[in-house]
């Protein structure tokens, strides 16, 4: 019999210690993601907040970044921007490797750019926003300006953001 109550202990240390890792693994997963809806918009307001300070406190102004929009009605292949001074100087179709018409930049966003989407989010129905943990930046996001109007939800990701001297 003590052999086991000795196991029944041992399953109950591990399992409190696999719910405890559960609860951690999840408390980091969510902190830097925010949500608008129904009570979610002080959260995306507090998380827009702190993480566009860490943004501005990494102080980048020149930076690559891979970027890809999405709606119902498509949008521009996936493509590679290079921000100089905080401009987009150069646009590159991920799939072909060709560089797009300086004419085109003006259509891609700067950082910030995503960070002004993100500020006129809230005032959507419904946004959500996953902000990079360790720069801050909205990695991704998707919207939906009216809840109940078609086809006008649309998305982004901003990913493998690396800084350019």
């Amino acid at each position: 019999m003590h052999v086991a109550s000795d196991c029944v202990e041992r399953w109950s240390r591990a399992r409190r210690g696999l719910l405890l890792a559960a609860g951690l693994a999840f408390a980091v997963l969510t902190s830097s993601c925010a949500l608008l809806g129904d009570d979610g918009d002080e959260s995306l307001r507090q998380s827009l907040r702190s993480n566009q300070f860490m943004w501005n406190q990494a102080d980048l102004s020149n930076y690559t970044y891979d970027y890809q929009y999405g709606s119902a009605w498509g949008g521009p292949p996936p493509v590679t921007i290079t921000v100089r001074a905080d401009t987009v100087h150069a646009v590159v179709n991920r799939a072909t490797g060709e560089p797009l018409d300086e004419a085109e930049h003006h259509l891609f966003p700067t950082v910030d750019d995503l960070f002004d989407e993100v500020h006129e989010a809230l005032d959507y129905d419904r946004a959500d926003v996953i902000f990079d943990a360790e720069l801050g930046y909205p990695r991704r996001a998707s919207f939906d300006p009216y809840r109940n109007a078609v086809d006008d939800a649309f998305s982004y990701e901003a990913e493998g953001l690396e800084p350019d001297e």
